[in-house]
């Protein structure tokens, strides 16, 4: 209903409540405090118009980035959860990172926040120290790295709060462990394919590796950008070499079968929380493509991007989220195959609110990961937290803007296309810019009983 005729339905009301009986008859003079409000006050609009009136004038000061919205692109925007701005919201377009907004809503769902990956050494030790076999298990950890990865900048975003396997390997040597036969990696926690659907050329690029359940700094080998073609491979080599170093003999390394061994020695993860952060704040694709298979492998027991897809899909739908037109083929957003809308990812925002892991973890304008550079001077900066998407064909911001008193503004604005860049960020400012007039208009106090005057 129209704010103005809502405004007239409440004053004739008001008028016709008066004229009931309550008023003093003729010629009497009323007796008492006497009420200074008019009849036909803002004063005397109920209490919830304030929500009307200011999401009314918020979607006015949004009207820039409104009229720019195409065919080509979405816009959502709620506070609390109440939808304000809707420009083909419910239509699905291709994501970029904005999917991994999902895969950490799910995977805190199924998981648990404090869920950590851990990742073992098996083996039989003898008396003299030597282990004929010892076996590196992969536990999925995506953050497994050697302290000086993070320092060579072979990532945009170098990867935080990683797992040191130098503390792996001192607890192995802690074990009296002085001769290794055979080095062996088991990576069969999750299945073999080492990509997702409509990942063109991702790997060769550079923006994710070859995925497996066990991975050492990204998969890279060295200090040079070349990626090995096989993870587990590469990690064993590593984890070889940092034994070396600690003065273990170690022999043959290899892929191969697990083993049902004693452990040796075991590290986790950071918790479930953290890496969510990680993955948030970096946008770190290999991280939610293994947080992906590990939903896989808790809900069906198949450790890959199928099934964690599948199990990603039902979760949002049982929290009564359509998702006709949605496809998830991965959990990064590196696949052109994905499609989502940007009323699923508000309402996926707004159920997480601004009290978690999903708020905590993301990138907060002109200060951290993603949007570090981005929106400085602007009303966003040191406030909004946002998880951007960049692809060829894609460029999205979704995120959490709070609001001056107290509220949130949960948005989401997705633009495709091939000018999707140049369209998307020439309207970031406006869109903030409408974000910090909220809330404007009458305040709760201001719609309450006026002031009384005694007589």
């Amino acid at each position: 209903m129209p704010l103005v005729v809502v405004l007239v339905v409440v004053f004739v009301a008001h008028a016709a409540a008066t004229r009931s009986g309550r008023a003093p008859g003729a010629g009497v003079s009323p007796s008492g405090p006497r009420a200074v409000t008019p009849v036909f006050s803002v004063r005397r609009l109920p209490g919830p118009l304030v929500v009307t009136v200011r999401s009314s004038k918020l979607s006015q000061a949004l009207k820039k980035v409104t009229d720019a919205v195409e065919s080509s692109a979405c816009l959502s925007v709620a506070v609390g959860g109440r939808v304000v701005v809707a420009d083909n919201a419910n239509t699905p377009y291709l994501p970029g990172s904005n999917q991994k907004i999902l895969t950490a809503a799910v995977a805190l769902a199924k998981l648990g926040d404090g869920f950590r990956f851990r990742t073992e050494v098996r083996g039989k030790v003898a008396a003299d120290g030597s282990v004929a076999r010892m076996v590196l298990v992969g536990g999925g950890d995506p953050l497994l790295s050697t302290d000086r990865y993070p320092k060579l900048g072979l990532n945009h975003y170098p990867p935080t709060d990683i797992t040191r396997v130098e503390k792996l390997a001192d607890d192995v040597v802690a074990a009296g462990v002085k001769r290794v036969d055979k080095l062996v990696a088991d990576a069969s926690r999750y299945d073999r394919k080492v990509d997702a659907p409509g990942w063109v050329n991702a790997i060769s690029r550079g923006d994710a590796s070859a995925l497996s359940a066990l991975m050492i700094n990204d998969g890279y080998i060295g200090t040079g950008s070349a990626r090995r073609s096989s993870s587990a491979q590469g990690a064993v080599e590593v984890f070889r070499d940092l034994l070396k170093a600690r003065g273990v003999e170690v022999g043959s390394a290899s892929e191969g079968k697990g083993t049902s061994a004693a452990v040796i020695a075991s590290i986790d993860s950071a918790p479930l929380s953290t890496i969510v952060g990680e993955m948030l704040t970096t946008s770190d694709n290999n991280t939610a493509e293994l947080v992906l298979k590990e939903i896989g492998r808790k809900v069906s027991k198949t450790g890959s991007t199928a099934a964690g897809a599948r199990a990603m899909k039902e979760q949002i739908e049982s929290w009564g989220i359509p998702l006709d037109g949605h496809v998830f083929a991965d959990g990064s957003g590196l696949s052109e195959q994905d499609r989502v809308s940007c009323m699923t990812l508000v309402r996926v925002l707004a159920r997480e609110g601004a009290n978690g892991a999903m708020f905590d973890g993301m990138a907060v304008a002109g200060k951290t990961g993603t949007l570090k550079a981005l929106l400085k001077g602007t009303a966003a900066e040191g406030q909004m937290r946002a998880k951007t998407g960049t692809l060829k064909l894609t460029r999205a911001l979704s995120g959490y803007f709070p609001a001056q008193n107290g509220e949130t503004i949960e948005f989401s604005f997705i633009v495709n296309g091939n000018r999707a860049k140049t369209r998307a960020e020439s309207l970031w400012d406006d869109l903030v810019r409408g974000f910090a007039t909220y809330p404007s208009g009458p305040a709760p106090q201001d719609l309450g009983p006026a002031p009384v005057e005694s007589t």
